[in-house]
C-alpha cells in the first residue's frame, strides 16, 4: 500500500508529482497546469482501483497546491472527479474533442 510517504515531486516544465514502485519506474502521475488545472493524470493498468490517483490529490490539496479539475476529462475521469470532490466545472461535450471523447 503506498501513502503520502512516497510522493515526490516530478521535474517537468508543469507542475507534477508521482508515486514509485519498489524498482523505480512511475506507476501513478499528476501534472498541473500554472493555473493549478489538472494538465494529466494517470495510473499504471496494473496498479488501478488502489487509490493512488485519489492520493496524489488529497496529497495536493492537503499541501495547498489547489489542483482544479479541467473541462476536459474522460467518462472516467468525470467519474473519479466527482468522488474525489473539488470545485468540478461542466465537463466538455464537444463530440470533436479528442481529449474528451
Amino acid at each position: 500500500m503506498y501513502t503520502e510517504a512516497d510522493i515526490e515531486r516530478m521535474e517537468s516544465a508543469f507542475r507534477g508529482w508521482k508515486i514509485s514502485d519498489e524498482a523505480g519506474r512511475t506507476i501513478a502521475c499528476i501534472m498541473l497546469f500554472p493555473s493549478g488545472e489538472v494538465e494529466y493524470i494517470g495510473v499504471n493498468d496494473r496498479y488501478q482501483r488502489q487509490g493512488l490517483a485519489t492520493l496524489l490529490w488529497k496529497y495536493l490539496v492537503r499541501t495547498g497546491e489547489q489542483p482544479m479539475h479541467s473541462i476536459h476529462r474522460t467518462v472516467e475521469g468525470n467519474a473519479w472527479a466527482l468522488a474525489v470532490g473539488g470545485t468540478t466545472p461542466r465537463r466538455c461535450t464537444k463530440r470533436t474533442c479528442t481529449t474528451c471523447h
